[in-house]
């Protein structure tokens, strides 16, 4: 993307409590940026979220990626991909 993007404040969305519960338990353990849930796309084949990464650096650095969540069989969260859709120059 060309252009000098402005990425605003964004608010967390709500999710079905299992997924917040999911998301929540692998954040805690993420070390090297932060995340917040922005939305949620449930109802296709490969469900994705969509949210706003800020890399822990000296400069902090933000980011809008796209995040595959896949819940295992014994119910545990784990981050199957974090996609980087648009970066702040």
């Amino acid at each position: 993307m060309a252009g000098n993007w402005k990425i605003l404040k964004m608010e967390p969305c709500n999710l079905p409590q299992k997924l917040t519960i999911g998301f929540l338990k692998i954040m805690k353990d993420t070390a090297g940026a932060n995340f917040i849930l922005c939305c949620t796309n449930s109802k296709w084949n490969k469900p994705y979220d969509i949210c706003k990464q800020t890399l822990i650096t000296n400069l902090p650095k933000e980011n809008i990626v796209k995040m595959i969540l896949h819940e295992t069989l014994d119910g545990k969260f784990i981050i199957s991909a974090i996609e980087s859709i648009m970066q702040k120059n």
